[in-house]
């Protein structure tokens, strides 16, 4: 890769990333979803210890979804250190904050930050999220959080 490939491409990962905080705070499903590769998996293991894995585009879409329904939500990510490893596959660390708050449920509410170890492929439409790790240093749980 030249620098000005790797550079397009680390700009195209940003942006696809910004899109999915944006859109999970402007409740856009369908675009959400066509942020992720097909097989996508995530885990939170410090939100749910012990749940398992979220497998798929379909299944993770309608999770966020479902966790987000009735909130009014401010996903931050930042500072990002994202590794090309080829030129189809990248690998980055975004630091993150988010406050989620439930105005008919405040008991629901919660906060936190930490990091997304976050996991990338190029297919012919451009860069997809194929993993998502959210690790949190911090995380807060109702009316006050």
């Amino acid at each position: 890769m030249t620098g000005v490939e790797s550079a397009s491409d680390i700009e195209a990962i940003k942006i696809v990333m910004a899109r999915y905080f944006r859109y999970m705070d402007t409740k856009q499903w369908e675009d959400l979803r066509n942020l992720f590769m097909p097989d996508v998996t995530m885990s939170a293991p410090d939100d749910v210890p012990g749940k398992a894995l979220t497998i798929g585009a379909d299944h993770l879409s309608e999770v966020i979804r479902t966790v987000l329904n009735g909130a009014v939500s401010i996903h931050r990510g930042f500072m990002p250190e994202v590794q090309l490893i080829d030129v189809a596959f990248a690998k980055a660390v975004w630091a993150m904050e988010d406050v989620v708050s439930y105005p008919d449920d405040t008991s629901r509410n919660f906060s936190g930050s930490g990091h997304y170890l976050a996991e990338y492929r190029r297919i012919s439409d451009g860069w997809k999220i194929q993993s998502l790790i959210l690790r949190r240093l911090r995380l807060s749980r109702g009316a006050s959080a």
